[in-house]
C-alpha cells in the first residue's frame, strides 16, 4: 500500500507539471485538481487541506484581490486617473518617475532591504554608517534623477 501511495503521489506531480506545461488550463484548476484527486485518495486529510488556506498572507491575498476587483468594477480608478491628468499627462510622468526615482533610494537604509539587514549585525555596522555612506549616495542620486526625469520625459 505504501508503494502505491508514493507511485500516486508521483503520478499526481507529473501530471500536474505536465498539465501546467502542455494545456491552456488555468493553474488554479490543475492545482485544485491535483488536491482533489490527494484528499479522495486519503492521503490528504481535510484538516490539512484546509490549514494551508487559513493564513494570513492567503487572506491579505484575497482582500488585494478583491478591492482591486471591486475597483475595476466601480471604475474609480478611471475616474481618479481622469480626474487627476485633465490634460496634463506629460506633467503626470513627471511627477511619478521623479517619485519614483527617489523613493527608490530608500535602500540605503539598514532597513530598506534585505541584504542590508544580513549584513548590519554579522558586519557590526551601526546606523550612522549607513548613514553616512548613503546620504551622499542619495544626494548624488536624488540630482541625478531630478536632472535626467524632464531629459527623458519632457513636460
Amino acid at each position: 500500500m505504501e508503494t502505491f501511495n508514493i507511485w500516486l503521489v508521483a503520478g499526481v506531480l507529473v501530471g500536474l507539471v505536465g498539465t501546467l506545461i502542455f494545456t491552456r488550463l488555468k493553474p488554479l484548476y490543475a492545482f485544485a485538481g491535483a488536491l482533489l484527486i490527494l484528499y479522495f485518495s486519503g492521503l490528504l486529510p481535510k484538516e490539512q487541506l484546509l490549514l494551508n488556506f487559513v493564513n494570513e498572507s492567503v487572506i491579505s491575498l484575497l482582500l488585494l484581490l478583491l478591492t482591486s476587483l471591486a475597483l475595476e468594477k466601480t471604475r474609480f480608478v478611471q475616474q481618479m486617473a481622469n480626474l487627476l491628468l485633465k490634460g496634463k499627462e506629460r506633467f503626470v510622468l513627471f511627477k511619478m518617475m521623479t517619485s519614483a526615482g527617489l523613493l527608490s533610494s530608500v535602500t540605503n537604509t539598514p532597513y530598506g532591504y534585505q541584504t542590508n539587514l544580513m549584513v548590519y549585525s554579522p558586519g557590526k555596522y551601526r546606523y550612522l554608517d549607513y548613514v553616512r555612506a548613503g546620504l551622499p549616495l542619495s544626494i548624488v542620486y536624488g540630482i541625478a534623477v531630478c536632472a535626467l526625469v524632464p531629459w527623458f520625459f519632457p513636460f
